[in-house]
């Protein structure tokens, strides 16, 4: 019985480092991911006034998947966790 409480409190450990690990990679591609995206918005040209935007340049395109590579990487990261957390 002791082995196995040992083993227990051995799994518990690593899983909560593992959970952390996850959790920082989750919260840097979240907040990767939210920088990328107030670079795609600056990267919008047109005026406001004249009610003119180019959102089809080359720049908010390539960014725009930038941030979502960003993102879904961060997300997964987060489900991983929770997944992890809830066994």
């Amino acid at each position: 019985m002791g082995a196995r409480v040992g083993g227990a409190c051995l799994h518990a450990k690593l899983t909560s480092a593992l959970s952390v690990e996850t959790f920082i990679v989750a919260e840097t591609a979240l907040i990767a991911s939210v920088l990328a995206g107030y670079v795609v918005l600056g990267t919008i040209a047109g005026s406001p006034y004249n009610e003119t935007f180019n959102v089809y340049r080359t720049a908010p395109r390539v960014l725009s998947l930038i941030q979502s590579t960003l993102y879904l990487p961060g997300l997964s990261a987060f489900v991983t966790m929770i997944v992890q957390l809830s066994r």
